[in-house]
């Protein structure tokens, strides 16, 4: 659950000064792909993996595709499993009008395979308009708000943000950036390698921003979804185009040297 994120973002993204930015030229680097297995339990005992899904399907064993009404923030939709599906090899995740609302599709790997340390690697296509929020973000395995890492965000724009927060006492820190991309509407590969040292956000093979402060030191689960409306999108307006999905190619997660779960 994204709880304080949206609510606090406007102040955070006013306020929130951006820290730690480094730009060095990164090649990107390749992934040992293991045969995947039929249980999770198989990656849960490890502490090395790798799991890489081209959604030929949406594999049970990984995601879960979320049912539910309730929302954060102040979003709009409700998600449904119904707006979680794969084509020709890439997942959609779709909003849409429904009656006097919206729906839309989250999945995620809570309960099923988490990652404490490692990379995480998708290829994307974002939805652009007034309204849209497409993120990619961690959460603790042990169910609890914090700390999050928010690989990719955006709402509706060429502007995508690079987040992390974390709690000290019971107040929110986050630190920030974001890259405007040169070509929106084409698919853009991003990438998160996560040690005990830094947290490096990197976007078609660039390093676009690190943190070395506040790293997180547990076992986390991944959520790919396609809010819309809320606290920092805004709801949409005319000018939004339904139906609109947030296209995944790919999604490549690797543990390396963790710690098992």
């Amino acid at each position: 659950m994204k709880i304080f994120l949206i609510a606090l973002s406007a102040a955070f993204l006013l306020g929130c000064a951006k820290q730690e930015r480094i730009p060095v030229n990164a090649q990107k680097s390749s992934v040992q792909v293991e045969k995947k297995q039929t249980s999770p339990d198989y990656w849960l005992s490890k502490e090395n993996w790798t799991i890489s899904d081209p959604f030929t399907e949406l594999d049970e064993n990984l995601w879960n595709a979320v049912n539910r009404e309730e929302n954060y923030n102040n979003e709009l939709q409700a998600y449904s499993k119904s707006q979680a599906n794969t084509e020709d090899g890439r997942l959609s995740l779709t909003a849409e009008r429904h009656g006097t609302g919206y729906r839309s599709g989250l999945i995620d790997t809570k309960g099923k395979v988490s990652i404490h340390y490692g990379t995480i690697e998708f290829r994307a296509k974002l939805p652009l308009g007034k309204g849209f929020f497409p993120a990619v973000w961690l959460l603790p395995a042990e169910d609890k708000p914090l700390p999050e890492i928010d690989i990719l965000e955006s709402i509706g724009e060429p502007e995508v943000f690079m987040v992390q927060h974390w709690s000290e006492g019971d107040e929110l820190r986050s630190r920030y950036d974001s890259l405007n991309l040169s070509e929106p509407e084409s698919f853009h590969t991003y990438r998160l390698e996560w040690t005990e040292e830094k947290v490096t956000w990197k976007i078609d093979g660039k390093v676009r921003f690190e943190s070395y402060k506040n790293i997180p030191d547990e076992p986390m689960y991944l959520t790919l979804n396609l809010a819309v409306g809320g606290d920092w999108p805004g709801s949409p307006d005319s000018s939004t185009p339904f139906p609109s999905a947030f296209v995944i190619d790919y999604v490549t997660i690797t543990q390396t040297g963790g710690k098992p779960q």
